[in-house]
This record gives C-alpha cells, sequence and structure tokens, in this order.
C-alpha cells in the first residue's frame, strides 16, 4: 500500500513499489518496458500545490507542498517512465531550486512563521518543466496497443502460450513454445503476417511429430500435402487429419507467399485455428498413446515436460 500524507483537507499519495514502469522479457533477451501514465497524474496532483503558493507564505506553509514535490520529483527522476533527455535535466533543476529552500525535512527552528523571501526560482522551473515535458511527451515512444479478438494483450505479448491447455504446453518443444509466443507478440502489435508465419511454423511442428507418430517415419519433405495424404492411411483421427488438410488449403498455403499479407482479422483467425489443430492433434496423439500396451494411466501420463507449463 501507498502511505499518504494530508495538507488542508487534501490528500497526497507517495510513491510506492505498485508505481512507475516494469520491463516485459520478450525472450532471446529483449524486453520492452511497460509504462504506468497514472504517475504523471499523481506528479501533478503533487507539484500543483508549489505552482499555487502566493508571495509572503511561511516556511509552515510551504513546507508540505515542498516535501512532498521533493518525494515524488526524486522518485520521477530515479524511475522515469519514459526517456525524456530534455526535460529529466529541468526536473532536476527544480529539484535543486526547492532543496535550497527546504534542505531537510523539517523548518529550522524559528523560521516557520517567517515568510519565505521569493518563490521565483522554484516556480519558474516548475513552469519550465510542464512546458518541456508536454512537448516532449507529445514525441515520446509510448503506444497504445488495441485489443485483438477475445484475447487478454498482456498474455499475448508476454505469454500467448497460456492460452493453450497445460497438458497440451508439457508436450511441445521449446522451439514450438517459442513460435507460439512470437506468433502472440506479432499479433498484439499489429505484425499480422509475421503472426501467421510463427503461428504456422508451430503447427507444422506439431504436424511433423504427428505424422512421425502415427505414419512411423520422419516426413522426406515440408509438403503439407503429403503428410495428409500419408495421414489418412493410419489410425490418426480423421477428422484432425482434415483440420490438417482444411488449414493446408486455407491458410498454409497462401502464408508462404511472400507477396501475401495477412489482415489483422485474419491472422487473429488463423491463430485461433492453429490452437484448435495443435490441441487436437496432442489430444489424439494422448489417446492413442494411452491405448497401447503398457501405457501409463491417463492420470501419469504426459508428465515428462520439454517445455515450461506456465
Amino acid at each position: 500500500m501507498n502511505d499518504s500524507l494530508r495538507n488542508e483537507g487534501i490528500a497526497f499519495t507517495l510513491p510506492g513499489c505498485d508505481y512507475g514502469s516494469r520491463r516485459i522479457a520478450l525472450g532471446e533477451g529483449r524486453a520492452m518496458q511497460q509504462v504506468n501514465p497514472y504517475v504523471l497524474y499523481q506528479l501533478a496532483v503533487a507539484l500543483k500545490p508549489i505552482a499555487d503558493l502566493k508571495g509572503g507564505v511561511t516556511y509552515r506553509d510551504a513546507q508540505m507542498p515542498m516535501l512532498i514535490g521533493k518525494i515524488w520529483l526524486r522518485y520521477f527522476l530515479g524511475r522515469t517512465f519514459a526517456p525524456l533527455p530534455i526535460t529529466a535535466p529541468v526536473a532536476q533543476q527544480l529539484l535543486q531550486n526547492i532543496e535550497d529552500l527546504f534542505p531537510g525535512q523539517t523548518v529550522p527552528p524559528g523560521q516557520e512563521d517567517q515568510p519565505i523571501p521569493t518563490l521565483f526560482s522554484v516556480q519558474n522551473s516548475l513552469r519550465e518543466f510542464e512546458t518541456l515535458l508536454n512537448n516532449e511527451l507529445q514525441r515520446a515512444d509510448i503506444y497504445a496497443i488495441s485489443q485483438k479478438g477475445i484475447y487478454s494483450t498482456p498474455d499475448l505479448i508476454e505469454k500467448a502460450i497460456i492460452h493453450f491447455p497445460q497438458d497440451v504446453r508439457r508436450n511441445l518443444s521449446a522451439q514450438i513454445v517459442s513460435d507460439i509466443n512470437a506468433a502472440g507478440r506479432c499479433l498484439a502489435f499489429d505484425l499480422p503476417t509475421a503472426s501467421g508465419f510463427h503461428i504456422m511454423r508451430a503447427t507444422e511442428g506439431v504436424i511433423i511429430k504427428y505424422y512421425t507418430y502415427f505414419v512411423k517415419k520422419k516426413p522426406k519433405g515440408r509438403n503439407w500435402g503429403t503428410y495428409v495424404r500419408e495421414l489418412k492411411d493410419t489410425d490418426a483421427d480423421q477428422k484432425v487429419v482434415a483440420v490438417i488438410d482444411q488449414i493446408r488449403e486455407l491458410h498454409r498455403n497462401p502464408t508462404v507467399h511472400p507477396e501475401v499479407v495477412l489482415s489483422e482479422d485474419a491472422a487473429t483467425g488463423l491463430f485461433a485455428i492453429a490452437h484448435s489443430a495443435i490441441v487436437a492433434m496432442e489430444n489424439d496423439l494422448a489417446k492413442d498413446k494411452a491405448r497401447q500396451p503398457g501405457a501409463p494411466p491417463a492420470s501419469q501420463a504426459g508428465t515428462s515436460s520439454n517445455a515450461p507449463s506456465t
């Protein structure tokens, strides 16, 4: 919980651990920074009382606004939610000007009721800070991401794999998990064609495993038509094979051509269809393995993990 200070009926919230920004791992050593714009609102709430101070105000009456302002400026400078190279030096100067008037947290004895000689340096640097912050934020690399279908935006960005059942996730290879997560990120960041590429590569990875299990050999090439044709002569669930064939006909073949560009709706739909196909193949594999002589009970099947379950 954040602490609060109250001055003349106005509550000032102090920064806590739930403010600021956080880094989101994207894999392969890459990360992005999620920002919390509410920090700027709280900073404004903290600094406005300083702007409202009038000439002749006593140290006692100015103490609380100045103290709150110092706390929030230090926090802003220490955990800036976005790169602000132009504004930051002015914020530092504003903090220093406040420190010159109030070097500590209390007013020296005997000065409480004395008027502050001048507020010009503080209020002038505050006005400059507001002007530069306004200008720099308009050009800052801060973007909003629209939701894609029913999918949670944070989940698409951080861990699209959690949209798959845990029993399925634990049987997917690290490469397939990586492609699913990449497909989710690309979908979230409005890169639908790239999303389609990754989700189809993930799907093909599962198809190869499915093919190898039922056909009893590894495929010689990467041809979905061959996969389907040979799977039709096996014990594989033919409804699942039909799903693979449908994806091949409607989605896979078009996405392998460089001139094809997917729309957002097409990529969102493809992600959902691929999800269904991957789950269906993994479930069929699990069912067939459970029917084999010496197979472990269903409660123990699939407990080996090739990929993280979360």
